[in-house]
């Protein structure tokens, strides 16, 4: 498993088991849902300290289950990252299970990126997001021995503190790079429509190139501006080039047959502003679109 420095090893020590009785409580019975996804739902919490958190709980009817309750748990016990989604503690009493996490007062990237948040994302906000996530991946990739992969990176699971720093969350399914994982055999491909390369699927083992494509999507989607950026996208991959018009002007995307044409992305932003600077990382061409 993954190791760390010193700090990041005394945090192990904060990773303490809750009885379902003490979760109850920490979430004042339930009260607040601040998410919702395959896991369960989210609730807000205090510790008796005070201290805020996010409950995540174990629904019995969740489409991931026990399974990825442990590798999230397993995980966060023993990575460390300032990128990454503290985790506080867990609970395992019987029936009921749930983590426990820092609770994070931005939400997640895709409510500020659909809209539902009112405050539009600035360009500082965008390119700074994109640099924490992009350092906490890194930290999965080259700072964890051996390699984690994530295998669900998306904007939903991209948290945002009250400074719109950004930190990954969300390692249910994620896995560790080792000889374990290149024999083992897939009955599904995990992750989600939109966010997974086009060579993945059931039979391909995740590497660190599925993560890398998850992260270009991302970029791509940081990009857009905030009304084209409301939904997750439809499409699997890129199913063409990105053509560079003679001007610089606009670049043309085909993206399952339809053809999406990139201006100057941000109000008041023209192509020789820094979004240029930004825009210039989704330029890429056909060898190395996947990854």
């Amino acid at each position: 498993m993954a190791t760390g420095s010193k700090k990041e090893r005394s945090l192990k020590s904060k990773n303490q088991p809750y009885t379902y009785s003490e979760i109850v409580s920490i979430t004042d019975n339930f009260k607040t849902v601040i998410g919702e996804g395959g896991f369960g739902k989210v609730y807000y919490g205090t510790l008796k300290d005070k201290t805020e958190v996010a409950v995540k709980v174990l629904s019995p009817s969740s489409r991931q289950g026990y399974k990825e309750f442990r590798a999230e748990a397993e995980f966060l016990i023993f990575v460390y990252h300032k990128n990454l989604v503290s985790h506080t503690g867990y609970c395992d009493d019987e029936a009921n299970k749930a983590l426990i996490y820092e609770y994070m007062v931005k939400g997640n990237l895709r409510q500020h990126l659909s809209g539902t948040d009112p405050n539009m994302l600035s360009w500082i906000n965008r390119l700074q997001i994109a640099v924490d996530a992009a350092h906490g991946l890194d930290y999965l990739h080259n700072g964890c021995k051996p390699p984690i992969i994530h295998r669900d990176l998306k904007p939903s699971n991209i948290l945002l503190t009250e400074n719109m720093e950004a930190k990954i969350a969300d390692f249910g399914l994620s896995r560790v790079v080792n000889e374990e994982i290149h024999s083992q055999s897939t009955t599904r491909p995990a992750g989600t429509h939109g966010y997974l390369g086009p060579e993945f699927n059931a039979s391909v083992v995740p590497n660190k190139k599925s993560n890398i494509y998850s992260f270009r999507i991302i970029l791509f989607e940081l990009n857009l501006p905030q009304k084209e950026a409301r939904e997750a996208p439809t499409y699997t991959y890129f199913n063409g080039l990105l053509l560079k018009s003679n001007e610089g002007i606009s670049q043309t995307l085909l993206i399952h047959g339809y053809k999406v044409i990139l201006t100057p992305m941000l109000p008041g932003k023209s192509w020789t502003q820094p979004c240029h600077v930004f825009v210039q990382l989704q330029l890429i061409d056909q060898t190395s679109i996947m990854y």
